[in-house]
């Protein structure tokens, strides 16, 4: 292999590790994300599960718990 050819295919071969690594980054800033927005709902839930506790209601309360159990699976 020519030595211009061999430095064109070591370029390429940079170039597509800076792919992937910038995908990789994409995927990993996108999983911490959705587990920040889990987080959050899960602490919203908690204080409306308080919330219908403190008022008595039963089917509030049942409703939130299922959508809390849920997002506590995902964070799991």
């Amino acid at each position: 292999m020519n030595q211009k050819k061999f430095h064109h295919v070591q370029q390429q071969h940079i170039k597509d590790k800076q792919h992937i690594s910038s995908v990789e980054m994409d995927i990993y800033i996108q999983m911490i994300l959705d587990e920040a927005n889990l987080l959050y709902r899960k602490n919203q839930l908690e204080a409306q599960i308080n919330e219908a506790l403190d008022q008595r209601n039963r089917e509030r309360f049942i409703e939130l718990t299922i959508e809390y159990k849920q997002i506590q699976s995902k964070l799991t």
